[in-house]
């Protein structure tokens, strides 16, 4: 090999390294599920009842999870570059306790799906499925109901899931507070 040559990939290799070096990459986008309108809060009433929400071991870190059914059903994936700020049981508690419920007695939440979901390449959705458990679930006094609520993802991607997860909550919450409204 000649020494223009080895000139050559010796220049070359270094341009790769600086360029290499010089490529920015962006942290990952962290998600949440929005903050529901503002409550009133009288600082005279009593404490709230703690609002408790529960998740199975798959659920217990920030993940954001998709599926493709069109695909592979049974393959959950994640996205790489999006995350949530905190785990899904953590941000939907967080967002119950600040949507302003008037609970009388302890809510518990058991969280079962929590994901988006792809019906064609172009088509999500994302599914919030989960047992509400009104009152103390060690007394027959309280009562139960499972909720199943999809919303459609307005883009197929990790923001058109996190838009979607704030649409689902707040009709999570509007929910939750007409089946508390009812007599038990």
């Amino acid at each position: 090999m000649n020494r223009t040559v080895r000139a050559l990939l010796v220049l070359l290799v270094l341009a790769a390294l600086v360029s290499g070096c010089a490529v920015e990459h962006s942290p990952p986008a962290l998600h949440d599920l929005g903050v529901p309108l503002a409550v009133a809060v009288n600082p005279n009433s009593p404490p709230k009842p703690l609002i408790r929400v529960q998740a199975p071991p798959w659920y217990l870190d920030s993940i954001m999870r998709y599926r493709l059914l069109y695909h592979s059903p049974t393959t959950v994936r994640a996205y790489q570059l999006d995350s949530w700020i905190a785990p899904p049981a953590d941000l939907l508690q967080h967002y119950l306790q600040a949507a302003g419920l008037q609970l009388t007695r302890p809510l518990t939440i058991r969280l079962v799906d929590f994901e988006q979901q792809f019906l064609s390449p172009g088509h999500a959705q994302v599914v919030l499925r989960f047992i509400a458990e009104y009152g103390d679930v060690q007394t027959p006094a309280s009562v139960s109901r499972e909720f199943d609520l999809t919303q459609t993802s307005q883009t197929a991607d990790a923001a058109g899931a996190a838009d979607a997860f704030a649409k689902i909550a707040k009709q999570a919450a509007e929910r939750l507070k007409q089946w508390l409204a009812r007599p038990f």
